[in-house]
């Protein structure tokens, strides 16, 4: 589970990144990177959100996958702390 959450971290880190590219203006093709506004609509595969809720779904990601670092952690300790 520990790996889970920190496969999770890195996804959620990377997915507004990957997203970038298809941000950019149709016409032009070219990659904004600077010039970009949250409400600028971008693609994942073919479904079409706008990149504010990219960014919302990266932290989603990131947030489970931090929670699920911490329960995993807190279980150890508490299994570690049980007399036998």
């Amino acid at each position: 589970m520990k790996a889970l959450g920190r496969l999770l971290v890195i996804w959620g880190t990377l997915l507004p990144l990957m997203i970038l590219p298809s941000t950019a203006d149709r016409i032009d093709e070219k990659v904004a990177i600077l010039n970009i506004r949250l409400d600028r609509e971008a693609s994942i595969g073919w479904i079409a959100v706008n990149y504010d809720t990219v960014m919302i779904l990266g932290l989603f990601v990131i947030g489970v996958g931090l929670s699920l670092q911490t329960l995993v952690a807190s279980e150890t300790r508490s299994a570690l702390q049980r007399p036998t």
